[in-house]
């Protein structure tokens, strides 16, 4: 079954993170920098607090990692990232945990599959645009929880499968003058109410960046 994209998509989101949410930890850390997952988790009703990490982490892909292996990977990063900045390792408690989490887009086209992160410009972004165009495409998130004072971590990824119907060239067009691609894996969102994606199978707040259903399970399991 396919689910569209219309302007009621944002707010169904919404509810989905907001049906996600459960007792927080003592205190949370989102390592990110992404104004969306601050959104997903405050409608979610947790209590946290951001911290950004040094850098974006935009690495390429090592020759023995799949999607998922690379996605968490890089949730990992962020997430021990801010686990050694020199102004927090004197104030960690063993109840803080902090949250990484890196969103890829993965098209899949005649036998080969090229990850997609975030545009470097307006002609890349073009380019991933009309890559995913009339295609399915998986949008992949790695999750990474880590408790700094006795530096453990666990991490797990979360896949949704989304299809893209034929973009014409004035839409393509208008997509790429709203400047709404930038700092978006696929140079799209779902909060951008396109109504140009079909939901194929997978989590809803996983397109916009963090699953929180996936969240609420990891963050219950570690608060046992």
């Amino acid at each position: 079954m396919f689910v569209k994209f219309a302007s009621v998509t944002v707010e169904i989101c919404h509810l989905f993170a907001r049906k996600c949410h459960i007792q927080t930890p003592q205190m949370l850390y989102l390592a990110s920098r992404s104004p969306r997952r601050r959104e997903l988790l405050t409608d979610a009703g947790y209590t946290f607090k951001t911290v950004f990490p040094p850098s974006e982490y935009e690495e390429p892909i090592r020759d023995s990692e799949t999607p998922h292996d690379y996605v968490q990977r890089l949730a990992s990063d962020k997430a021990w990232a801010v686990a050694l900045l020199t102004d927090m390792l004197s104030t960690w408690t063993a109840d803080d945990i902090i949250l990484g989490c890196d969103t890829i887009v993965c098209a899949d086209n005649f036998g080969s599959t090229e990850i997609l992160g975030k545009p470097a410009d307006r002609d890349d972004a073009r380019r991933m645009l009309s890559m995913l165009s009339n295609t399915t495409h998986r949008v992949i998130s790695g999750i990474a929880l880590v408790k700094p004072c006795n530096k453990t971590i666990i991490t797990t990824a979360d896949t949704t499968t989304l299809r893209m119907r034929h973009l014409t060239a004035a839409e393509l067009d208008g997509y790429i003058e709203s400047g709404l691609w930038q700092g978006k894996a696929g140079a799209f969102g779902l909060q951008d109410k396109n109504d140009w994606l079909e939901v194929v199978e997978g989590s809803y707040t996983n397109i916009v960046g963090l699953p929180m259903e996936k969240i609420k399970t990891l963050l219950k399991q570690w608060m046992l």
